[in-house]
């Protein structure tokens, strides 16, 4: 519903937030061991939706447009696949550590998050000597 209020040009700054909050579940139950397309997914629709509440801070327009909503709805589908398919120790978990993240007055950072990831994976790949 989030979406589709966004879409249409009647979101508002809780509307964003669901959907933020929505990314950050999702790149949490991902976890950092995910493949790079799904971790990818996230960061994209993270910097969408940071993408049109900046766009909303300057002209007091909601919206979403749709050339950059597949992001989001590409993010919502996954989500949806891990609400279907995983254990719910699995996403309480996650729940609890976003919980955490915004307990202590952060606010994640997944493409900065993600870049770090993808250096430690270069990382560890050159470490790995041949046989």
């Amino acid at each position: 519903m989030a979406l589709v209020a966004l879409r249409q040009g009647f979101g508002h700054a809780e509307t964003a937030d669901d959907l933020l909050k929505t990314v950050y579940l999702t790149y949490f139950i991902c976890g950092v061991d995910a493949d790079e397309g799904s971790l990818e997914t996230c960061v994209a629709a993270e910097l969408t939706i940071k993408a049109s509440v900046a766009h909303a801070k300057m002209t007091g327009e909601w919206t979403l447009k749709s050339e950059h909503a597949h992001y989001v709805e590409k993010m919502l589908c996954q989500h949806d696949a891990q609400l279907t398919t995983l254990a719910l120790r699995t996403l309480d978990a996650a729940a609890r550590r976003l919980s955490q993240v915004f307990e202590d007055g952060g606010m994640p950072n997944l493409a900065l998050t993600y870049m770090r990831v993808l250096k430690q994976r270069c990382e560890s790949t050159k470490r790995v000597v041949p046989a």
